[in-house]
């Protein structure tokens, strides 16, 4: 290293690129510390000194030789410049270039250029550098170019730099408030001024100097004093005294201005002030708000409003107006007689429920009263959205109750801050409810003989009909009742008898009329009853007793033609949602009905209405039945019955149907037929097939087939001789033959089955009793028929080995059958034990699932 080397290092200068840690003022303030310096060195001490200093103030130290270009920096200025220990720092223009952001680039190099130049040899700049992170922080450096000899051989540009990136952010965003403050203070409707505590227009935007016709420069030259109103300066200057004494920390007040052209502004002042650092008063900040057009809608209003009063003085409705609250603000003469005051300024501020209270009328709605003396204006509320209002008794704090429409309006206001008010108008109703109700009574009422026409019966079948479809109450009978023969008795005594017939009636329904009942005429010579339920029984007793009133009666006994009577039907107004004359129809049909049976009669329409389709269901089963035959889809199965070795003795005969699903069993429709009446049809088809089929057969065969023939058989000749004809001509196949009489329903005549039988015994036919112990199969048939065997029904066979019960009834069946020499038949078996424990109580036959399933009959 050469001696100059060594000297520019003793001066702290560093190469590019490096830092310089030798000795001297320029090591300690460019290097990493005076550790090569001598320690009592004042170079050093005051070196150390001015780093420190430097350091505290967030400055960074540079030194740039323009004669080679080497740059020095100090340890602060490499953490300023995010520089790592260590970590060689670039200083070629280039990477300036791209460090410093591009808009400050241009001048900051321009003017170092102007400092080399020493054109300006010092000078002040922020600037931009790029950080590590990507972002550009804000730097600010002070910069001064020094020349060390006379001949300017040798110069230096030393500079400070310092990172004030937050401060410039801070100072952009006050600049940015104050700009914005300033764009709303100047654009704000609302007028705004500074005053100062004297009272001196200090500054003005422009809608406060369009308001006073002022513009700002001549404002400024005014207090506000001078273009105040003179009746409202005491209280201002009251006001703003208070407020700079400490008392108040600023103020509200309507007062009036005077503009400049002499006219008067109606204003709203709102007022605040502003201390200094010192807490002296600086000046006022104002906001001035116009009420121009505000007091001048307050005057049309109060206008309005006296016209408004002065017309609802003439109205006779009681009309009252309050706030949203129930309190009242305005109210007509007919309100104030209403409730007893003398002056509307009585009323003025009270609660409308203070005056009054409202009741629900018990005609109108009985159940609401419960809630009658709740809070009024609640009430009144709920009328807001109905256009019809209500009907209530008012009654007035002086104790009178006056019935009364009331309707409630609502009146939105123009304002959001501002809530509705109600309009509430009361209608007295008194004299229009007197005619009204007079009028009603007319219309409802059936003038030849005193009683409620089909207009007040239809009403109250309504009525009650609403209350049983709330819930409120049970169901009711509606009982319709007609006159026999009512045009015979006109025909031959005249209608004037017949009216006397009518009122005998009514006379009679009126004195037994039920506790709770309703009964009016409906039309002609029909009367309805309406009341709560009864049992038949007590229908038929209260039917009686009106009869016998009725036939008692001095009108019906002064009439030559004798018996008169009368028919009557039964219907239940309940839930279903249909119309009042729905149920009325409904006891008119079964009324008919028993008129169509002879008359003088109660009949009930569910009764009547079962009898109706049971008949039509019947039709249309023979339809059925009939088609079934004709098709051919009645098909004959057969399963085997079994002895105790489980020998084949024979097969039942079974009935099966065929449709579109497969083959099912026949014994819902046969039960069914049989109910209807109509079981020979199937009966006569099915023993047609089983002859047809057994004349096929070896008459010389033993195998029996069991045919089942219902109760209702026994009643049809048809059959009966049928059977027994082909018998006659069949001999050798009477001993193939069984009959199993089934019982759906009761045999009709024991003495004709038992005939019957009889004779089938005669021909050889064994006859077994189908179902013993269940339906109407019982012991008695064993002693009036006489029949061959039974046959056990499969609810006692079922779990025959684990049911106590059954297993004691099967072994009584199955002593008495020995007693009597019958053959036992067990039907049903499904499981083996179920075999052995019958087989143990001696039955002999056995038919079920276990031993054969049923097949076509080949």
């Amino acid at each position: 290293m050469t001696a100059n080397d060594q000297s520019e290092r003793g001066n702290g200068l560093a190469a590019p690129g490096q830092d310089a840690p030798g000795a001297g003022v320029g090591g300690v303030l460019f290097g990493p510390g005076a550790a090569g310096a001598d320690a009592g060195s004042t170079e050093s001490l005051v070196a150390e000194r001015l780093s420190y200093l430097l350091q505290e103030a967030g400055l960074g130290l540079w030194e740039w030789n323009m004669a080679d270009g080497r740059l020095a920096i100090s340890p602060q200025c490499r953490q300023i410049l995010e520089l790592a220990p260590g970590e060689d720092h670039d200083d070629s223009a280039e990477h300036w270039r791209q460090r410093i952001h591009p808009d400050d680039f241009p001048t900051l190099s321009a003017a170092f250029s102007a400092a080399a130049s020493l054109e300006r040899p010092g000078f002040d700049a922020k600037f931009r550098v790029r950080s590590r992170a990507g972002d550009y922080r804000w730097m600010r450096t002070t910069v001064r170019a020094l020349t060390r000899l006379a001949s300017n051989a040798e110069t230096k540009v030393i500079g400070t730099l310092r990172d004030v990136h937050a401060q410039e952010i801070e100072s952009q965003q006050t600049r940015l408030s104050l700009e914005r403050e300033q764009t709303v203070f100047r654009t704000l409707t609302t007028g705004l001024a500074m005053v100062s505590p004297e009272g001196q227009w200090l500054a003005a935007n422009e809608a406060l100097c369009r308001m006073l016709g002022y513009g700002e420069a001549e404002l400024t030259t005014q207090s506000f004093q001078a273009i105040t109103h003179p009746e409202d300066l005491a209280a201002d200057l009251q006001l703003l005294q208070r407020t700079l004494a400490g008392e108040l920390q600023g103020y509200q007040i309507e007062k009036r201005y005077v503009r400049r052209d002499g006219t008067i502004l109606p204003a709203h002042l709102s007022t605040g002030l502003v201390r200094d650092a010192e807490g002296r008063p600086a000046h006022f900040i104002s906001a001035i708000t116009d009420l121009s057009e505000q007091k001048a809608a307050e005057r049309y209003l109060r206008l309005q409003r006296d016209e408004t009063k002065a017309t609802l003085d003439t109205v006779r409705d009681c009309v009252v107006k309050t706030n949203c609250q129930g309190y009242i603000q305005v109210c007509n003469a007919a309100f104030l007689r209403l409730v007893g005051a003398d002056a509307e300024s009585m009323l003025q501020g009270s609660g409308i429920g203070h005056w009054l209270r409202l009741r629900v009328p018990e005609a109108e709605v009985a159940a609401e009263t419960a809630d009658a003396d709740g809070e009024v204006f609640g009430q009144l509320l709920s009328l807001a959205d109905s256009p019809s209002g209500k009907i209530f008794d008012v009654h007035s704090r002086g104790g009178a109750v006056s019935r009364m429409a009331v309707t409630v309006s609502r009146l939105p206001q123009l304002l959001e801050a501002q809530h509705d008010a109600y309009v509430i108008a009361f209608a007295d109703l008194s004299e229009e409810l007197r005619l009204r109700h007079a009028i009603e009574k007319v219309a409802a009422t059936d003038l030849l003989i005193d009683m409620p026409n089909r207009i007040a019966v239809e009403q109250e079948i309504r009525r009650r009909h609403e209350r049983i479809c709330r819930g409120d109450s049970p169901e009711a009978l509606v009982i319709t009742f007609d006159i026999d023969e009512m045009r015979v008795l006109n025909d031959r005594l005249g209608h004037a008898a017949g009216d006397r017939v009518l009122r005998a009636l009514a006379d009679s329904l009126q004195a037994l009329l039920p506790v709770g009942g309703y009964c009016g005429r409906w039309v002609s010579d029909q009367f309805v009853l309406i009341c709560e339920p009864q049992s038949r029984q007590e229908l038929a007793a209260f039917y009686a007793r009106l009869h016998q009133r009725f036939q008692a009666h001095p009108s019906i006994l002064a009439l030559p033609l004798q018996p008169i009577s009368f028919s009557a039907g039964v219907a239940v107004i309940d839930a279903r949602p249909c119309e009042a004359r729905s149920f009325v129809l409904e006891a008119e049909y079964a009324a008919r009905e028993a008129k169509r049976e002879g008359g003088n009669a109660l009949r009930l329409y569910q009764e009547v209405r079962n009898a109706v389709d049971e008949r039509r269901q019947a039709k249309n089963l023979r339809s059925e039945l009939q088609g079934l035959i004709s098709e051919g889809r009645i098909l004959l199965y057969g399963q085997n019955i079994y002895d105790g070795q489980r020998q084949i003795l024979g097969q039942e005969v079974l009935a099966r149907i065929r449709n579109h699903e497969g083959v099912s069993s026949a014994g819902p429709l046969i039960e069914a037929a049989e109910r209807a009446g109509y079981s020979s049809l199937v009966d006569r088809h099915v023993f047609e097939q089983l002859s047809g089929l057994l004349g096929q057969r070896n008459p010389a065969r033993t195998e029996t087939y069991s045919l089942n023939l219902s109760a209702r058989a026994f009643d049809d000749a048809i059959l009966t001789s049928q059977i027994l004809r082909w018998l006659e001509e069949h001999p050798l196949h009477a001993r193939r033959l069984q009959i199993e009489i089934t019982e759906t329903t009761a045999i009709a005549d024991l003495e004709v089955a038992a005939m019957f039988i009889g004779r089938l015994r005669a021909l050889g036919v064994m006859t077994l009793v189908d179902d013993f112990g269940c339906g109407f199969a019982s012991f008695s048939h064993l002693k009036h028929l006489p029949v061959a065997g039974i046959k056990i029904d499969r609810s006692y066979v079922h779990d025959i080995h684990q049911d106590q019960v059954n297993r004691a009834i099967v072994k009584n069946i199955s002593q008495t059958a020995r007693d009597l020499g019958l053959v036992i038949v067990a039907e049903g078996v499904e499981q083996e034990p179920e075999f052995e424990v019958l087989a143990g109580l001696g039955v002999q036959r056995f038919q079920g699932w276990l031993l054969h399933r049923a097949e076509p009959l080949a």
